[in-house]
């Protein structure tokens, strides 16, 4: 029964090595840098494939740190309402 328990820690461990090999570090986004914003959460038109929708837009200039609480609520209904730095790409 222990053998058993051991070898589960032992594949448990491997596989959150694994798992934390495929994970990366936040862009490190500035005031004045140009971004490009992820698609992935845009409502597509009727009628338009998404398979022809680029993955990514902009670029945008960042103006302002947004924290939650100096974020406007036009930008709220929008959307990158939960957009995390992974959906943002620095360019360049």
């Amino acid at each position: 029964m222990t053998l058993v328990h051991d070898m589960l820690i032992e594949d448990r461990i491997f596989q959150q090595q694994h798992a934390n090999k495929r994970q990366y570090n936040d862009p490190k986004i500035k005031i004045n840098n140009f971004i490009y914003l992820s698609t992935k959460n845009l409502a597509i038109p009727k009628g338009r494939a998404s398979k022809l929708v680029p993955k990514y837009t902009g670029p945008y200039k960042v103006t302002v740190r947004a924290t939650p609480l100096n974020i406007p609520k036009r930008a709220l209904c929008g959307l990158y309402k939960n957009s995390g730095s992974g959906e943002m790409r620095l360019m360049g």
